[in-house]
């Protein structure tokens, strides 16, 4: 179901802190005299710029409709002039200006206009012309031919709409309308193909990278968000307590979420986390950063440890010194739950590896220690424990073995960090220093 909101969950203002008066009185009418109230009535011009279908609409029904959408499809096209008074026109007269951009791209693979234009790629191009093979993922990388293609035709299209706005006319703007095959229309809706959702992941990274340099040297009187995702650490627990004591939680948004391997990569890819807390060894390390260097991610090491068994404090091994692993054999191994990513090497255990006779799953770190007290299971751990949190009924023994585990943080490539990020890794850094 698509998701409803009540006029109470929409903002009062525009987002834009600068939008200008016209905009501004627009938005409140579409909010508070439209929104949930009534249904405008709008047609689309028929291809380019011209309100041929809306004067059918006046000549056939007695009223013109309240909405003319024009459409930036034809720009390339010197015999059409964007610049000429249409828009202006049906503004003065009551009109809502819209505008969608049906960008093209060259077919041709050099990407030079030879071969003319196309919305879609192949597989969406069934029954038309061939379609194109430009990629999304390229257009945002810096010095392809896609990047400078995308910004000379911004170039055009922003003069076009800077020249509208000195002209006073607000426009109801929807860019990129099925640009290149990103997005899959159907009966069930449109879903975004993996170059779209690639496309929007990194427009994320660029609109989140501005509110962090916003926050850094403008200020903000807006409600911030900061979230981490990390494996099942309760160190990273406590940091992020000691991290947000030190801000006033009138104005932040935080969250954190302990979860699952492949979710902790996929929140920060997507930006949904700043910062992910996870943990590398030789027998993941070459897999993790094949993925990391995929995704765009940076590793930054924080500590080496060796590993440890985790148990009740009663437990038969608890009192040992040192556990030989094949003590172990009689217990149940406790291992954290991957979801649909089984891959060994997203296990938070380091022996994901070894054939264990009793194994027993679970998805979240409180159930894991009533299993270690009802069954005296056991479980892999890096040795850093926050008694605060997990309490003193519990152990952490190390195991005779010369494994390392290297913890450490992923954040996107190139980013920014924000304030709460940068105290959240103080805050990591100085609890590891005094364990």
């Amino acid at each position: 179901m698509p998701r409803t909101f009540a006029q109470g969950e929409v903002s009062p203002q525009p987002i834009d802190r600068e939008a200008t008066g016209p905009t501004r009185q627009l938005y409140r009418y579409l909010r508070d005299k439209v929104w949930g109230r009534q249904v405008l009535a709008g047609c689309q011009a028929r291809w380019d710029y011209n309100t041929t279908d809306a004067d059918v609409i006046r000549e056939r029904a007695g009223k013109y409709p309240a909405v003319n959408i024009f459409d930036f499809q034809h720009f390339r096209q010197r015999n059409l002039n964007y610049l000429a008074p249409t828009a202006k026109q049906w503004n003065d007269a009551g009109g809502i200006v819209g505008f969608i951009w049906h960008w093209s791209v060259p077919v041709d693979p050099e990407l030079t206009p030879k071969d003319g234009f196309a919305f879609y790629t192949p597989t969406g191009a069934e029954g038309r012309r061939p379609g194109t093979l430009f990629s999304a993922r390229r257009a945002v990388q810096e010095g392809t031919l896609e990047q400078r293609i995308i910004n000379e035709n911004l170039d055009t299209i922003v003069r076009y709409l800077l020249h509208y706005q000195e002209q006073g006319i607000p426009i109801l703007w929807r860019p990129f309308h099925e640009a290149a095959g990103n997005t899959n229309r159907g009966g069930k809706g449109v879903t975004l193909t993996a170059d779209g959702a690639e496309f929007l992941t990194y427009a994320r990274q660029v609109w989140q990278q501005y509110e962090n340099l916003k926050e850094k040297f403008l200020g903000s009187d807006r409600k911030k968000k900061f979230g981490v995702s990390a494996q099942h650490y309760s160190f990273a627990v406590q940091a992020f307590i000691d991290m947000v004591k030190q801000f006033d939680t009138c104005g932040y948004e935080f969250a954190i979420r302990e979860t699952k391997t492949s979710q902790v990569i996929e929140d920060v890819t997507s930006l949904k986390s700043e910062i992910g807390v996870l943990y590398l060894s030789d027998f993941n390390r070459q897999m993790m950063n094949r993925i990391f260097a995929s995704e765009q991610l940076e590793f930054h090491k924080l500590i080496d440890c060796g590993v440890y068994i985790y148990l009740w404090k009663e437990h038969p091994l608890a009192a040992r010194e040192k556990i030989d692993p094949g003590e172990l054999e009689d217990y149940p191994c406790l291992t954290f739950e991957q979801g649909d990513k089984v891959s060994l090497y997203y296990a938070e255990e380091v022996f994901s590896t070894s054939d264990y006779k009793r194994v027993i799953k679970a998805s979240d770190r409180s159930t894991m220690l009533n299993l270690m007290k009802g069954l005296g299971g056991y479980t892999f751990c890096s040795g850093i424990i926050c008694g605060e949190l997990n309490g003193s009924d519990y152990r952490a023994v190390p195991l005779d073995n010369d494994s390392i585990m290297e913890i450490g943080y992923i954040t996107r490539k190139n980013v920014v960090l924000s304030e709460a990020g940068e105290k959240y890794i103080c805050a990591l850094k100085s609890f590891l220093q005094r364990q």
